[in-house]
């Protein structure tokens, strides 16, 4: 795996309307949406894919964008920092590389320009100011970097948090990403389903979470689920004019199937005590992407337990609605479980 400067990137994952004021509303996710406005957040999308392209702009990326050059040029392209004609001579092979251009003008056709990432993004990034007041809401940078990353987290030169994205990973059925699965099970079906459009702002705002959540504590299950919970109880909030699906990452089948059966996934859970289980091998099956959940009908997704995390954190929410996301996050997930007294109903 790619491994980069601790001190410029804080988060890598391997595997997201303009002068438009929202009212307090229901949506189709049932919760009161609060009343923001993209004019409440200074973020922007900056397109990084201009100097990913031309050796000629070289030092004016680097002049302009120092911290995105740094992790774009010397990490993800690993070109050397102290030797410039070097630089720009693997620059241009990688230029040159057929599946360079290839995948540039997939990104070109699909993405002609960032304006319909930038109204999503700075939609977000307002509902992100009214939980988190207090964080500066970080820019994103725009980038091709053909499939060596999908999204990471780094701080910039002014010392605020900015989100990468390439846009390689979000081209959808336009490229073939199955065919890679042999070598890599990042691009499996299961997975590579969510490589599009639709998933871009979530998975770039997941970035910003997985930071604010801190490092997993992988006491037992419950931890990892209530931990999971949290990230997608505040990634809904954000993401609130997003759907759901792309939210969990479901089908609106498999979404429903978790809504429609929330107490039979409740009741598997605890009566192969799984709770406390402290071994990964028996209950992260329940927790990363899949097919389907191991024991359960085959129309279940992966991820039930994430689900059922989600499910605990909103109850406890509901049940504490005057309490800060701040403050959710940093409430120990025992404590979070106790509280909340979770008891799906049958339906």
């Amino acid at each position: 795996m790619l491994k980069l400067n601790i001190a410029v990137v804080k988060r890598l994952f391997s595997f997201s309307f303009i002068l438009m004021i929202l009212s307090s509303c229901n949506d189709d996710k049932g919760k009161n949406i609060p009343s923001v406005s993209v004019e409440d957040t200074d973020a922007r999308v900056i397109d990084f894919r201009p100097y990913a392209r031309d050796t000629q702009k070289i030092e004016a990326a680097f002049e302009t964008h120092p911290v995105m050059s740094e992790i774009f040029f010397h990490h993800i392209l690993g070109l050397p920092q102290d030797d410039t004609s070097k630089m720009r001579q693997g620059f241009s092979d990688y230029i040159g590389l057929e599946a360079t251009e290839e995948i540039s003008q997939l990104i070109d056709s699909i993405y002609p320009d960032v304006q319909g990432i930038e109204e999503e993004w700075k939609m977000a990034m307002a509902f992100y100011h009214h939980y988190f007041p207090d964080h500066t809401s970080p820019h994103l940078y725009v980038l091709q970097s053909n499939l060596a990353l999908a999204n990471f987290l780094f701080e910039n030169k002014d010392s605020r948090d900015a989100v990468g994205v390439s846009l390689g990973f979000f081209l959808g059925e336009a490229f073939p990403y199955v065919s890679l699965a042999h070598d890599n099970p990042v691009f499996s079906e299961y997975n590579s389903r969510t490589f599009n459009r639709d998933h871009l702002i979530t998975k770039s705002v997941n970035a910003i979470l997985d930071d604010l959540s801190g490092p997993p504590l992988e006491k037992n299950m419950l931890n990892s689920m209530i931990r999971e919970g949290k990230r997608l109880y505040v990634l809904e909030a954000v993401c609130a004019e997003i759907s759901d699906t792309a939210v969990f990452e479901m089908t609106p089948e498999q979404l429903q199937w978790c809504e429609d059966n929330e107490f039979e996934m409740w009741n598997f859970f605890i009566e192969r005590e799984l709770l406390y289980e402290t071994d990964l091998n028996n209950y992260g099956k329940y927790l990363r992407p899949a097919p389907t959940s191991h024991g359960m009908p085959a129309e279940s997704p992966g991820r039930t337990a994430a689900f059922t995390g989600y499910r605990i954190v909103d109850t406890f929410m509901e049940n504490n609605p005057g309490l800060s996301f701040t403050d959710m996050l940093n409430m120990d997930n025992q404590t979070i479980y106790d509280r909340a007294k979770y008891k799906p109903k049958r339906k």
